[in-house]
């Protein structure tokens, strides 16, 4: 191969680097990633957290690995299965927080059925038929904010939600569009209660089971703005990231890690 071609290809690739990164990246502080969960393994009885926090989730009773939004995903029969991404010291968040997720719900008769949250201090969920879906935060007395409307024209459809709290408001999103939002101050109070993915916990008076797809989970402990969340929805959590230079979940892992240190 000649130089000339050799400078050529190397200039090429770095444009494309460049547009990648320009395109692809939101703007979030690596520091404020608490899990990011892809689903992506695709087989086995772990779900990795690709954050470098050690969250990883156990399958429980055996979800489905599925396809989904983006790569591979998780289908919960809504009956007994759930992931448990266990208590680490990360997850206890008490003053800013988001969480994202893609869902795909399959039925109609939701009644306290969480999609992803740690029991008793944060939780994104339905609530009823009348809810689409709602976010909580429990800050000495629960508090939560709703997106009412009715559910049989959301089912077996692909949605975003995602809800942020700043100890000044919480919102909910859906489809990356602010949809409702109530003022709050309070600090989120910690437990031990493991973050869990398609269950609401005993500890709550509930125990249902979410019945659906979930794919593209993240917690961090800041409140990311819309433009954040528009771009997590449209892209996908590792596109919008950065992260889709590497296609290998332990690669992945251990350069992400490695921003973070940087």
């Amino acid at each position: 191969m000649s130089i000339t071609r050799l400078i050529i290809i190397s200039a090429s690739l770095f444009v494309i680097v460049l547009q990648f990164t320009a395109q692809g990246s939101a703007k979030i502080d690596p520091e404020s990633i608490v899990g990011i969960w892809l689903f992506d393994d695709g087989k086995g009885a772990i779900a990795e957290d690709l954050s470098g926090n050690g969250n990883d989730g156990k399958l429980m009773k055996e979800p489905k690995w599925v396809d989904g939004k983006f790569g591979k995903a998780l289908e919960f029969n809504g009956t007994d299965n759930y992931v448990d991404f266990g208590s680490g010291a990360s997850l206890d968040i008490t003053n800013e927080i988001t969480i994202v997720a893609w869902t795909f719900p399959s039925n109609q008769t939701f009644n306290h059925q969480d999609i992803v949250g740690k029991p008793s201090a944060y939780i994104l969920g339905h609530m009823d038929p009348g809810v689409i879906v709602r976010s909580y935060i429990n800050d000495g007395g629960w508090f939560g904010v709703n997106y009412s409307k009715e559910f049989n024209n959301y089912v077996d459809k692909w949605f975003h939600f995602a809800f942020t709290y700043d100890r000044s408001e919480l919102k909910v999103y859906v489809n990356g569009t602010l949809d409702g939002k109530g003022a709050r101050g309070g600090a989120i109070v910690i437990n031990k209660n493991p973050v869990v993915v398609a269950h609401s916990s005993e500890s709550q008076g509930f125990n249902a089971f979410y019945k659906g797809v979930v794919d593209d989970i993240a917690i961090f402990n800041a409140a990311l703005s819309e433009d954040d969340i528009k771009s997590i929805m449209s892209q996908g959590l590792s596109r919008a990231l950065g992260m889709t230079a590497v296609s290998h979940a332990g690669k992945l892992t251990t350069t992400w890690a490695t921003v973070k240190v940087q």
